[in-house]
């Protein structure tokens, strides 16, 4: 038994998200939320027609969700969680979530930059808290070129949205 089979039923943070930012509008919400799987696994397994998360759940890489179940009038993505508590270096970290946002705008979806949320490793880890803020100092910037080519339209940042700590959130 793994530590992410204990934990308690999975809801894709992407219905939340929906159910919070929209409850008034009739939307359909397309979630490929994967549990433990890092931005440079997604990106890496873009046009795959399955993929199984670490608690054995199958979804599918985001190209190929795009060209079998679009067409789509938004991407919202979120990603770097994973790869920073693995230890991967911020480029690549950044060059996986570029990918990902290109992947939608190749078949003209424009996307939605959400930062990487705060987590007990901000909290406990040094090294872990300033690659996140550097990481998500990283997206601000890039995506402070909006308008321009390779740049989402926006950018959301989730800590300010859903601070992390004790007290009841919006988004669970």
């Amino acid at each position: 038994l793994s530590l992410h089979d204990a934990l308690p039923i999975f809801e894709p943070y992407g219905l939340q998200l929906a159910k919070v930012l929209a409850p008034e509008l009739d939307v359909e919400v397309q979630c490929c939320g994967l549990i433990g799987l890092g931005a440079e696994e997604m990106a890496k397994k873009l046009a795959d027609p399955q993929i199984e998360d670490v608690r054995r759940r199958m979804g599918q890489g985001m190209s190929h969700i795009l060209a079998e179940q679009g067409p789509f009038d938004l991407a919202i993505i979120m990603g770097g969680t994973n790869d920073l508590a693995h230890g991967i270096p911020l480029s690549r970290i950044m060059r996986a979530l570029q990918t990902l946002h290109g992947a939608c705008w190749e078949v003209g979806v424009p996307t939605v930059a959400m930062t990487v949320p705060p987590n007990h490793g901000v909290g406990r880890r040094t090294a872990y808290a300033k690659n996140w803020r550097d990481l998500n100092r990283q997206l601000a910037n890039w995506t402070a070129g909006v308008g321009k080519i390779g740049t989402p339209a926006r950018i959301v940042d989730v800590e300010k949205l859903v601070p992390f700590g004790p007290g009841p959130k919006a988004l669970l």
